[in-house]
């Protein structure tokens, strides 16, 4: 099925392997919802890029997710999908750690 999308957008598709992506809904200190992002985890767990969720089509199932990004078609497998919920963006704290140059970037 996910050939035959690949097949009837035009266009390139840019296909990535990752080992978890995390479904992260950040509370504010009411606990209410501030946003929800997906954080692209390689196989050895380090953050590798990150994505606000803006459509369902974002979120794997099976393993694969497929969506527009930026004019262009992306197409994401991965190993595991997990949901978390935190009062803090841990994607912002890992920047602490290892910093957006240093990381690789989901296909560009």
């Amino acid at each position: 099925m996910l050939s035959l999308l690949a097949l009837s957008v035009p266009g390139p598709a840019l296909w990535d392997d990752v080992g978890t992506v995390e479904i992260n809904t950040v509370l504010d200190e009411h606990g209410s919802e501030r946003f929800t992002q997906l954080i692209y985890r390689d196989y050895d767990g380090r953050i590798r890029d990150w994505r606000m969720l803006r459509t369902s089509d974002m979120i794997p199932r099976l393993g694969i997710a497929a969506w527009r990004d930026g004019g262009v078609l992306r197409i994401v497998r991965c190993q595991y999908v997990i949901r978390t919920v935190t009062d803090y963006d841990p994607e912002l704290e890992d920047r602490k750690l290892n910093p957006v140059h240093t990381r690789r970037k989901l296909g560009q």
